[in-house]
């Protein structure tokens, strides 16, 4: 994180980036931040004001996420969580609305999957480019409504996680 501070910012895309390879393994936010894959050090989403979503990270921080055998994916929106639980209603904040402009624009979305080797050390695995292609808000699991967003690879810009390939046989 300190050298992400020092370095020169780089632009954020919706697509390619040059030098970040699909499959890739980061041992930190900050790592993804320097690349410009993610550029948000605490949010799953990285998305700026009236633009549509760069990037979403997966970390197993909503219990309203579900996975399908082909890669597509439902990834709950930001807000209403305290403890790790579902407290308030999700609403339109700025992360949310990233989401939504992506469903609305088509743009690719790039997808990060966070997960522990270890006890206390997380690593992230770029998984590739994702279309956000539906959306719905619905109940949690913890019953406060949440926005759930459909993401699907697109193919050739993807290699999913072999852990998750194995889980979902």
């Amino acid at each position: 994180m300190i050298a992400y501070k020092e370095l020169p910012k780089v632009p954020r895309v919706h697509g390619d980036i040059e030098g970040v390879f699909v499959g890739m393994k980061l041992a930190s936010r900050g790592e993804t931040a320097a690349l410009g894959l993610h550029c948000s050090m605490l949010s799953g989403i990285d998305s700026l004001k009236g633009d549509a979503c760069y990037a979403v990270c997966a970390s197993g921080g909503y219990s309203s996420n579900e996975y399908a055998k082909n890669g597509s994916f439902w990834y709950t929106g930001a807000g209403g969580q305290k403890g790790r639980r579902q407290v308030h209603d999700q609403d339109e904040n700025a992360d949310n609305q990233s989401l939504l402009l992506s469903v609305r624009r088509g743009t690719p979305v790039h997808v990060l999957r966070g997960f522990y080797i270890g006890r206390n050390r997380k690593m992230y695995h770029y998984e590739g480019l994702f279309k956000c292609t539906k959306y719905e808000y619905v109940p949690s699991t913890d019953v406060p409504m949440v926005y759930r967003f459909h993401l699907v690879p697109i193919p050739g810009k993807v290699v999913l996680l072999e852990k998750r390939r194995r889980d979902n046989r």
